[in-house]
């Protein structure tokens, strides 16, 4: 927290003197102005200094006046929340400071005038009932003003309380999804794996073992960050792949078209694309003993957009039942761009008789107007 400030922005109690000093000095000038034209106009010329100093004395009371409004309603939020309460306000005011004001400017009248304190009663006396009304305006309006500047700081604080409130929920809306994925994510590159150590492949066991420690390293640096680059999430995918190519063999047949961009400079949520390509794996190869085959295509879509599209085969011969769990990666990508981008993003799938695509679309947002993370590369 600044030095010199109270929480969600008040100027601290000697800061608030200093901002009332400054206020009714002001008006002090500006009325010495006032009455060195009106003594001008009568023939006598004055000098300005002496004038700001005659008329700053009448000011000092409301400086102190507005200084107490202030700490009060520092210290005390609620104090202008109900009528009752603004009414005792008011009334403190009208009834205690304003006479005490009456006398304190009959005072400082005799002290310029060089009078003696015996005539204060009858300077008191002699002061216009125009004047006192002024006064009273003065005073209500001072009181006004800091019960609007009042309200205006809790309708702040209030929206900022909210505000705080939807981001910390939603982060951890965010943080359950994301802790959905990784582990399903890891339970099918674990698959993978033992389905290669299963049928004896050793040599591609153990590559698919080198490929799944840099995926795991991934996830975990994607675990600690919101946001990473698309270049990454583009590397992460080519991992993947090269992963489920082991395992799979000539039977997966893979086409990646990345358009050539400043991919290294965009935003993307970390393991956003990955469940659209591992769903195209598990929808279309694994659950056909054909050769089967995965198009991928990474562009931007107009100025402000991004398109990341997966298209797999199917065959309309094979009717084997879907593995539990094929879409929840992209139950999961739906909801996680819901969170994150509201209206702005889009997930669409179509099924053809020979192919399933899947489309996702983002907003194109720079990296490094996103918070870091520990890890961003």
């Amino acid at each position: 927290m600044k030095k010199g400030a109270t929480p969600l922005g008040h100027p601290s109690p000697w800061r608030a003197l200093l901002i009332a000093i400054a206020t009714w000095g002001l008006l002090a000038a500006a009325m010495a102005v006032a009455r060195l034209f009106d003594a001008r106009a009568r023939g006598a010329a004055p000098p300005p200094a002496d004038a700001i100093v005659a008329a700053l004395p009448y000011f000092v009371p409301l400086m102190l006046l507005s200084w107490g409004l202030y700490v009060a309603f520092a210290r005390w939020p609620r104090l202008g929340e109900r009528p009752l309460w603004v009414a005792g306000l008011m009334a403190s005011v009208l009834i205690v400071f304003f006479p005490a004001y009456l006398v304190y400017q009959a005072l400082v009248e005799v002290i310029q005038e060089g009078r003696p304190l015996a005539q204060l009663s009858a300077v008191i006396a002699s002061q216009s009932r125009f004047g006192w009304w002024t006064d009273v305006m003065i005073l209500t309006g001072t009181c006004a003003a800091h019960l609007a500047m009042a309200a205006w700081q809790r309708t702040v604080e209030r929206d900022l309380a909210l505000h705080r409130e939807r981001s910390e929920n939603l982060q951890l809306r965010l943080t359950l999804l994301q802790g959905q994925l990784e582990p399903h994510f890891l339970f099918n590159s674990l698959n993978s794996v033992s389905a290669l150590v299963r049928t004896g492949e050793r040599g591609a066991a153990l590559a698919a073992l080198t490929e799944l420690s840099d995926l795991i390293r991934h996830a975990l640096r994607a675990s600690r960050s919101g946001w990473m680059s698309m270049a990454a999430e583009i590397v992460f995918i080519a991992q993947y792949l090269r992963l489920q190519r082991l395992r799979h063999g000539e039977r997966l047949s893979i086409a990646v078209d990345v358009e050539d961009g400043r991919w290294s400079e965009l935003a993307c949520p970390p393991l956003l694309l990955q469940p659209l390509v591992e769903n195209a794996v598990k929808h279309g190869v694994e659950r056909s003993p054909a050769p089967g085959s995965i198009s991928i295509e990474l562009k931007l879509s107009g100025a402000d957009m991004m398109r990341f599209r997966v298209a797999n085969s199917l065959d309309p011969n094979f009717t084997q039942p879907a593995p539990p769990g094929t879409n929840m990666g992209l139950a999961i990508t739906r909801d996680r761009l819901a969170a994150l981008y509201g209206s702005r993003a889009l997930l669409t799938t179509e099924q053809h008789a020979d192919r399933f695509v899947a489309t996702l679309e983002i907003p194109v947002e720079a990296i490094d107007d996103k918070p870091p993370g520990p890890d961003r590369r």
